[in-house]
């Protein structure tokens, strides 16, 4: 078991590196953005990476998570967040309900590459279930208000950084309001608060709300002809036909009143649709839409990168003028070739005959 805690203590979740190159290259990707929007899709990121990383753990506890390990990084100066402080801030809520134990063991199950019962780690790292938990390297480590993090003196050469991530804290408190209203509102939603990514909650209602009202007609949510576009794809020798792509990438669109041959569209013109025998396909086709300028520097999975290049899609149509077209629009800020638009526009324009 000694290289399983290893395991949790070595791997890195976040890093203050990571967010400073994620804030680099937003600004400079998104020149024509106000700061506000920028900070937004910062914040979408960051969180992301955390929920993606939060992911099997009680949603009861999610933003509590997200908040202390902001707070850690802010605070107590850490120089990333590691796989361990999520586990050491899970256990010290001390919980001691069964949906707790099982959602642990169910996350170390998902995030590590060891198996482990129930036995196993409550022999491993100390823990009884019906007791206070103890943490794997701190026993003193606590939860820590959110209004201590007000009380800290960042240094001058860090205030930039901690304004961002302070920023960051405050969606992280604004989300768990939200999620409290929603819920108390509306119990019958009480089944899907639990089941489905905080986060993804939040993001959604962000984008369905201002940002979509300014889609053209053509790129709003439409059902497609599966069959015909599979065919299309499939004669393109594409790994977008098979699952889990195809429907990740339809179930994003869907989520942001987005029209799916859109995304399809963009991953014919960045990736030639992800041919399968290209020897990288696997990799590519977690992010077909080079989301964060490609998919060897941001390889996530198709879920994720099919919801950023959908909000960002969205985004960009935000200040669309009415007599631009909406894909040479996007082409300022999604790509650097100036001839992208007049490649996704054609293939958009076929797939749209088919459907």
């Amino acid at each position: 078991m000694e290289s399983f805690v290893k395991e949790l203590e070595n791997t890195e979740v976040l890093s203050i590196k990571d967010i400073i190159k994620i804030k680099s290259y937003i600004y400079k990707k998104y020149t024509n953005f106000s700061n506000a929007q920028k900070a937004k899709i910062l914040s979408n990121t960051v969180h992301q990476v955390l929920d993606k990383n939060i992911k099997g753990l009680s949603t009861e506890h999610s933003n509590a998570i997200e908040k202390n390990l902001l707070k850690s990084l802010i605070v107590d100066k850490k120089a990333s967040i590691k796989l361990s402080d999520i586990f050491n801030t899970y256990i010290s809520f001390k919980d001691n309900s069964t949906d707790y134990s099982e959602s642990l063991l169910n996350w170390l199950n998902l995030h590590t590459k060891c198996e482990i019962s129930k036995a196993q780690l409550e022999e491993t790292f100390n823990l009884n279930f019906t007791e206070e938990a103890s943490v794997i390297t701190s026993p003193s480590q606590e939860v820590t208000d959110y209004n201590d993090m007000t009380h800290a003196a960042p240094s001058s050469k860090n205030f930039k950084l901690i304004s961002i991530l302070l920023s960051l804290c405050l969606v992280v408190i604004s989300s768990a309001c939200f999620i409290k209203f929603k819920t108390s509102t509306n119990s019958s939603s009480l089944g899907n608060a639990k089941s489905k990514n905080i986060s993804a909650q939040i993001k959604s209602t962000k984008y369905s709300k201002k940002e979509e009202l300014n889609l053209p007609n053509e790129f709003k949510y439409r059902e497609i002809n599966s069959e015909a576009t599979k065919k299309y794809l499939n004669s393109k020798n594409s790994l977008l036909a098979s699952e889990p792509y195809f429907s990740k990438i339809i179930n994003a669109c869907k989520d942001r009143n987005l029209n799916p041959l859109v995304l399809f569209a963009i991953a014919g013109q960045e990736q030639a649709f992800v041919p399968k025998d290209n020897p990288d396909s696997k990799k590519i086709a977690n992010n077909p839409f080079n989301v964060y300028h490609s998919w060897k520097e941001y390889n996530t999975n198709i879920e994720d990168s099919s919801k950023i290049a959908a909000k960002t899609v969205i985004s960009l149509c935000s200040n669309l003028p009415k007599d631009k077209e909406p894909f040479h629009w996007i082409n300022k800020n999604y790509a650097e070739d100036k001839n992208w638009a007049d490649g996704v526009q054609s293939i958009f324009n076929q797939l749209q005959k088919i459907n």
